[in-house]
């Protein structure tokens, strides 16, 4: 090639390119690429489905094969280096979105939206060609038909294929331009988002300006009716697209104003049915189990072909995308879809201030969580808290009895034994709201320097609720906590004591990540766990300072018990 291009440089695409070349860049060879289009129809390549639109109808996608996707994707880079984005295109492109999209348009008199008609289709293998051996790509007519060829499906650019998003937008670019051009004309802005166009507007519906939108019939003027204006159609016309009336809408101030499905009249927001929906499937799940409430979700939509976890986790991303890891409808909603025993979780920020009990509604689930553990021969009582497996965690310490030569039994065994402490291994497990239904539990692995045992269930007939590990947040001071716990829990008794705390100090003692509390802990908390605002478990109850005015409130950080863990893994 001409410029003599470096060995140690990535080959681009350029004017200058041969189909030859070409195919060395996409990391083929010419004749390879040719098998695709001339051995068979390229169709044979794809796999197509349907998906529905919310506007009704199906929407067809087309799933290239696994080779031609790896060469649709290379183009899609080289293509990529060719084009040059529009300011007013916010569709496949590296920071933006649709909320992005929509932000153009806050807090204005009127919007205006509407889409154009059977947007991926009407780019036929021509005008792709066409497109590419004109200003200013400028590429060698074999080269364009090449890319051409690669990139269409029956004539036509399919929705799906990794290079039809840069595609449209390059072939967009002198819609975009003119209309954006319009819109300066006449104040108004103007974005779009792949097929979906917006203008909106600062004006009265009186001064509306006309090449855009037609809000006056003749016989009546109203907003409700208005169309697309004659300069704005024929722009469109003119580039070969054509507009979908059945979604052409004005949208006034005093009513909802959506810009790609999002409300634009004061802030992007997330519409309120849109929150109540998914606010009332997470309740549902929590309420009769992921089996009962994926049954029903099946039934009203037998071709789901996910789970409602997994249709409410993208949904609270899509919320999250919108208004913020920090907002707290957002936060409130996460934090209930993260106690649900599903595969997923949402991310969550730490907050910086405590503005009330965020976790308390949750606390049911946390009882499920909590566990006695009981040692009738030694008369032994602590916390423990399951995560997840059926693995239950507490102190080392819990299975451990420090004999008093005050009492005979004691005295007796120390004197038999010759030892003034016992250590065991083996204890009943029950859930105080579940009291009747006790469980034989054994150690699986005991760290006593840092204080932490792993047991587990014997013979468990069924999963139990768990808590999470908190993976992403250090705990520092200042951070508010709660600890549950079930200090001298007594017969009858059916919940789990919890309370809030400040974290006053963290420090290491012995080489192990601990911290402390300005709360007393007592007797029966060793082993509990310790959560943050996320309800996530930063560490574990290890000692209180009831009854020692020099006592330490102290837990071991979620760090250690990683280490624990991870430690049991190499054993085990």
């Amino acid at each position: 090639m001409d410029g003599g291009i470096s060995s140690l440089t990535p080959e681009k695409l350029t004017s200058d390119t041969d189909p030859e070349e070409l195919a060395r860049i996409l990391g083929t060879s010419y004749r390879k690429i040719k098998y695709f289009y001339y051995d068979q129809p390229m169709s044979a390549y794809y796999r197509s489905f349907s998906i529905p639109k919310k506007s009704g109808g199906v929407r067809t996608i087309f799933a290239p094969s696994n080779r031609l996707k790896v060469l649709q994707a290379r183009l899609k880079v080289q293509l990529s280096n060719l084009y040059l984005p529009s300011p007013c295109a916010k569709a496949f492109l590296k920071d933006t979105s649709i909320v992005s999209n929509a932000n153009a348009h806050i807090r204005k008199k009127f919007v205006f939206n509407l889409d154009l008609k059977d947007f991926f289709p009407t780019i036929s293998f021509a005008r792709v060609r066409g497109l590419l051996i004109s200003k200013p790509y400028c590429l060698k007519p074999e080269t364009a038909s090449v890319i051409a060829h690669l990139a269409t499906i029956n004539g036509n650019l399919p929705q799906g294929a990794p290079c039809s998003p840069v595609i449209s937008n390059m072939m967009c670019s002198s819609l975009d331009r003119e209309l954006r051009a319009l819109a300066i004309k006449h104040r108004a802005n103007y974005t779009r988002y792949a097929d979906d166009i917006t203008f909106s507007f600062y004006a009265p519906m009186e001064y509306l300006p006309a090449d855009i939108v037609i809000v006056n019939t003749g016989t009546l003027t109203s907003h409700h009716l208005a169309t697309v204006g004659p300069e704005l159609l024929k722009i469109i016309s003119g580039k070969g697209f054509q507009v979908n009336f059945s979604k052409v809408r004005l949208q006034r101030q005093d009513e909802k104003q959506v810009v790609t499905g999002l409300l634009v009249n004061k802030k992007v927001n997330v519409e309120r049915r849109y929150i109540r929906k998914v606010a009332a499937q997470i309740h549902s799940m929590m309420c009769i189990g992921l089996d009962a409430a994926n049954a029903i979700h099946k039934a009203n939509d037998p071709d789901a072909n996910t789970t409602l976890e997994g249709h409410v986790f993208g949904k609270l991303l899509f919320i999250k995308q919108v208004k913020g890891v920090d907002s707290s409808v957002y936060r409130r909603l996460a934090m209930k879809f993260n106690q649900l025993d599903a595969p997923y979780k949402v991310p969550l920020a730490k907050l910086e201030e405590f503005s009330g009990d965020a976790g308390l509604k949750h606390n049911q689930l946390n009882i499920r969580k909590c566990w006695v553990l009981e040692n009738e021969d030694w008369g032994t009582q602590a916390t423990g808290f399951m995560l997840e497996n059926n693995i239950m965690v507490t102190c080392a310490h819990a299975f451990n009895y420090k004999l008093n030569e005050d009492n005979d039994s004691d005295a007796d065994y120390m004197f038999e034994h010759n030892v003034t402490e016992v250590w065991f291994e083996e204890c009943v497990a029950y859930r105080a709201n579940e009291r009747s239904k006790k469980y034989a539990a054994k150690v699986l692995y005991m760290d006593r320097h840092r204080d932490v045992a792993i047991i587990s269930i014997v013979d468990a007939d069924r999963r139990f609720e768990f808590f999470r590990l908190e993976e992403n947040l250090q705990v520092e001071v200042g951070d508010r906590v709660s600890v549950f716990g079930f200090p001298n829990q007594k017969p009858g008794s059916t919940d789990v004591c919890r309370f809030w705390a400040d974290v006053n100090d963290r420090y290491v003692r012995s080489m192990i990540q601990c911290a402390s509390i300005d709360k007393v802990m007592y007797a029966g908390n060793s082993g509990g766990p310790v959560l943050n605002l996320n309800q996530h478990v930063v560490g574990i109850v290890r000692r209180g300072a009831a009854g020692d005015p020099l006592g330490t409130n102290e837990f071991v950080c979620s760090s250690e018990i990683f280490k624990v863990l991870e430690d049991m893994n190499k054993v085990v």
